[in-house]
């Protein structure tokens, strides 16, 4: 379910209906395979295997992929290029910024819901996990589209998790300027001005584990002590 999305389905030649078929029968096949298990291992019961419904940043589904690099055409601030240079800041286009984290809202909204649709695969899952999102921007986008589906999404636990390549954001404050910090990213997962949901846990993925120990700093002086909120790591190699 990771770059399952109607861009992705569209790209390889599906149909809207076969994608959204598709889409569903990850978490039928998911639920299968716990079965099976609790079959092959009696003391083993269905309820003591969660399913996490893994749901990637819009770079998974374009191409060439973006899940690391950010750079994330239509959604600006322009295409990935071979040979120019490639930035994902807006600088002080304020205007364009927001309306880029609108339309990925609108993304993230758009698959949720097809997930949801479905009353009997929808109960199968335990938790909503948002992975590998490279942009600041684009963790806002995930907890507006939250926002937007709270009364479907209920209690149903759900984290975020950002990726560090070099150990570090790929979104900057201008082109050419600073990263931002990863305090910053975990403060955007946790924190903001409009009452946005607060996801059950944050944390780092696809990121080198010899980042790690600054990386960690970093999102527990966000959390500040908070022990509502889970950790979630799965580094390279971890």
């Amino acid at each position: 379910s990771y770059q399952a999305a109607f861009a992705s389905f569209k790209q390889a030649g599906y149909s809207q209906e076969v994608a959204i078929e598709n889409m569903r029968n990850a978490i039928h096949i998911a639920d299968q395979a716990r079965h099976q298990f609790c079959d092959e291992h009696p003391n083993v019961h269905p309820w003591d295997i969660h399913i996490a419904l893994l749901l990637g940043p819009f770079g998974s589904v374009i191409s060439s992929m973006q899940d690391f690099g950010g750079i994330y055409p239509p959604y600006g601030p322009r295409a990935y290029s071979d040979s120019g240079e490639n930035t994902i800041s807006f600088d002080d286009d304020i205007a364009c910024r927001n309306a880029s984290i609108q339309a990925l809202a609108h993304f993230h909204e758009d698959r949720l819901r097809i997930f949801t649709s479905n009353e009997g695969r929808w109960d199968k899952v335990n938790f909503i996990a948002f992975e590998t999102v490279p942009p600041l921007r684009e963790v806002n986008a995930i907890r507006q589209a939250m926002n937007n589906m709270k009364e479907i999404i209920g209690r149903k636990p759900w984290w975020i998790t950002a990726t560090f390549p070099d150990g570090k954001c790929q979104e900057t404050r201008q082109p050419r300027g600073d990263n931002f910090m990863a305090e910053e990213i975990a403060n955007a997962m946790l924190h903001s001005v409009d009452a946005m949901p607060v996801p059950s846990g944050i944390g780092i993925n696809c990121t080198a584990l010899k980042f790690l120990p600054g990386l960690l700093h970093n999102f527990e002086r966000a959390m500040d002590g908070d022990k509502t909120v889970f950790l979630v790591l799965q580094p390279n190699g971890g």
